[in-house]
């Protein structure tokens, strides 16, 4: 009978030992700064996204650029649209994104799930055939009767305008 004890003790030793080799789960990926897209806002023009920062050792990111309204839309980009076909790290808004903001959301997956996060939104997408201000006119001299004054026109981009009007 003690032959039986030693062949169930072994068993459990086996058994325990077994499981000391196999590989510890780890968490799904998790977000610890959000993706960013940098470029500028308009139709033409690249946009890039980041990956953000994950713990979790992701293995691979999936990229999904969606068209927001021109509030910028929730933070996780929930009422925002996928645009069809934009998923990689770049993207270039065309006619049917003016007016509109983008986000993009990044998927992070590794063996044991995968989490998305919503980037920053862009600012209103602009229509870079439009006339557009990037620097504000200005006004100089002494604002006293009988002083002249002298506007600029700024700088604009866009269709360069031919002509400019003072009032």
């Amino acid at each position: 009978r003690s032959g039986g004890v030693l062949v169930g003790l072994s068993l459990v030793v086996l058994t325990a030992l077994a499981g000391m080799g196999s590989a510890q789960s780890q968490l799904a990926p998790t977000s610890t700064s959000e993706p960013r897209i940098t470029g500028t806002p308009l139709v033409g023009s690249k946009l890039t996204a980041s990956k953000g920062t994950w713990t979790g050792s992701p293995t691979a990111f999936d990229y999904q650029w969606t068209r927001c309204p021109a509030t910028g839309g929730a933070a996780d980009a929930s009422n925002c649209a996928a645009i069809s076909g934009a998923t990689t790290q770049q993207f270039v808004p065309g006619k049917a994104e003016i007016g509109k903001r983008l986000r993009v959301r990044v998927t992070a997956t590794n063996d044991d799930g995968a989490r998305t996060v919503a980037s920053n939104a862009t600012a209103i997408i602009k229509d870079a055939d439009a006339l557009a201000n990037t620097t504000p006119p200005t006004i100089s001299g002494s604002a006293t009767v009988g002083s002249t004054l002298t506007a600029t026109r700024g700088k604009w981009v866009g269709d360069d305008p031919i002509t400019f009007d003072y009032a």
